[in-house]
């Protein structure tokens, strides 16, 4: 038996006894030994330096280890702060709830212009937040500047 027919029996074990679906790659990220983390470590102590680049993407991988564990051992299908990319750790999934597209990736911005049609955006964020939240205050914000109350908000 090979390796992918392995943790494809193993996924669908999982899934037995849980009677939850279990992915191929979940399995293949609970399998990942924390032993072979201790290698690049290793190879540190010996004077090995990674580069900045090689620091981030180790360090995320470590704690995408970590989140999977937790997951695992818990039991649940989600984490806060989850990773969805090694390579740009930032994103993070916005549930929005549509049928369509139920998550979305990405950035969620709060963007207002000015009486010449300049754009400022004052909030910038990869996590989900709530945008009435800041309604109040992108307003205020408008009429500090301007003197007078924006005539309506596309929110």
């Amino acid at each position: 038996m090979g390796k992918s027919q392995g943790v494809r029996q193993i996924a669908s074990e999982i899934s037995e006894l849980t009677q939850k679906r279990v992915g191929v790659t979940d399995v293949r990220l609970l399998l990942f030994n924390p032993v072979d983390l201790q290698y690049p470590e290793q190879f540190m102590s010996d004077g090995y330096a990674m580069s900045g680049k090689d620091i981030d993407l180790y360090l995320t991988i470590i704690k995408l280890h970590e989140q999977q564990q937790y997951m695992y051992d818990n039991r649940v299908h989600s984490v806060e702060h989850r990773f969805v990319s090694i390579s740009q750790p930032w994103f993070r999934p916005i549930v929005k709830g549509k049928i369509k597209a139920p998550v979305e990736f990405g950035a969620k911005f709060d963007l207002s212009l000015d009486s010449e049609g300049y754009g400022r955006i004052k909030k910038f964020f990869f996590e989900a937040y709530n945008e009435i939240t800041c309604l109040m205050e992108a307003v205020e914000r408008f009429k500090e500047r301007t003197g007078y109350y924006p005539e309506y908000d596309m929110s």
